[in-house]
């Protein structure tokens, strides 16, 4: 039996792979510390790197949509 608020729609497949891939990313960046621990200090410094680099790619997007000031959205 259906509730009132029910749509009764499902997850489909496109929808279920994309809902599995962001956990998957999502998760990495919770285990990447267990798995650099190993390593040693040495991982502070990509840590730092991998920091410097995503500033980097958002500063450049910044620039960007700056650049175009017709459109309010990157686009493709």
């Amino acid at each position: 039996m259906k509730s009132t608020g029910d749509t009764g729609k499902a997850i489909g497949p496109i929808t279920g792979m994309l809902l599995v891939a962001t956990s998957m990313v999502g998760s990495g960046i919770f285990l990447l510390p267990a798995t650099l621990a190993g390593i040693g200090s040495i991982s502070i410094l990509g840590w730092i790197i991998a920091a410097a680099g995503a500033l980097i790619i958002g500063l450049a997007l910044s620039e960007l949509s700056r650049s175009e000031e017709h459109t309010s959205e990157l686009q493709s």
